[in-house]
């Protein structure tokens, strides 16, 4: 991992004006304690363990002001990481500053109680535009959860009953239970069987999750011309759930390029009407619970 301590190398002085969070709404938000409850660096899956043990500390970073404060397992050091937040681009972006282990440039996605923070590698100037980290994108994808109990923890978005999902990169949260971590399958599998909806820039598509281990899909291109020529594309096949991990097997399909394939997703976190899956390319998906 080239560059996974992302908590050995950052301590340093900056000006008081940046710690006051009350300036900037969305670092107000941010204040408290935030638990990794999952990291994707170039494409790969970082154990839980292996960033509790080796970058941050039971995987918790504190975040004050304009800080991450958070201790490193190896030499039991504690760091500070100051960032500066753009809530006005989109992606809303994030700049680390006085960092040589990982990229200054980054873009974060802030909803209620949970962190998706994309960063592009030490060695890259290039600001990541989607969340996601594969091979050919050299980032790290972190999924952080922020804890409660003693944690003062802002309000979440307030938004209609009647709310649709939309676009990945505007992201609107219809208000639900806390989010939570993926935890046993058989948890995980009350949640699954249902059917559940986003959509994209590019298309909108279902998938409905039966409880005999069969699985269908469906969707449509939002763009004239492939609405045109292949209208509502279909697939179908079985699923079943290991240690949080989706294994979906494409048996029927109107597209020939993904018949007889297998795809994986691992569950990082849900809610009953909400779930957040990784797919085998590193890559984060968001989707909606439609109906039971």
């Amino acid at each position: 991992m080239q560059w996974k301590l992302f908590a050995i190398s950052f301590l340093f002085l900056i000006p008081s004006s940046l710690l006051n969070a009350q300036d900037n709404p969305e670092v107000a938000r941010l204040q408290g304690a935030w638990e990794v409850n999952s990291l994707i660096e170039n494409g790969d899956v970082i154990s839980l363990k292996s960033v509790r043990e080796t970058m941050i500390r039971d995987g918790v970073l504190v975040i004050e002001g304009n800080l991450m404060r958070f201790t490193n397992p190896v030499n039991n050091k504690k760091r500070e990481l100051a960032f500066v937040l753009n809530p006005d681009q989109n992606p809303r972006t994030i700049d680390l500053t006085s960092t040589d282990k990982i990229g200054s440039k980054g873009i974060y996605m802030l909803d209620s109680n949970n962190l998706l923070l994309c960063l592009c590698a030490h060695d890259s100037n290039e600001r990541p535009t989607i969340f996601a980290s594969t091979q050919v994108s050299k980032s790290m994808l972190f999924s952080m959860r922020k804890l409660t109990g003693n944690t003062p923890v802002a309000p979440p978005v307030v938004t209609t009953s009647n709310t649709k999902p939309t676009p990945a990169t505007t992201p609107v949260v219809p208000t639900s239970p806390m989010l939570t971590p993926a935890t046993s399958d058989e948890q995980i599998r009350k949640i699954l069987v249902g059917t559940w909806g986003h959509q994209d820039e590019e298309r909108i598509e279902t998938f409905t999750m039966n409880s005999d281990n069969t699985f269908s899909s469906t969707w449509t291109s939002k763009k004239f011309f492939p609405k045109l020529f292949k209208g509502e594309e279909r697939c179908s096949g079985t699923w079943k759930l290991k240690d949080g991990v989706i294994i979906a097997y494409i048996t029927s399909s109107t597209d020939d390029h993904i018949r007889n394939q297998v795809f994986s997703y691992r569950v990082s976190w849900y809610t009953t009407t909400e779930i957040a899956l990784i797919d085998q390319k590193g890559r984060i998906h968001r989707d909606w619970k439609i109906s039971p």
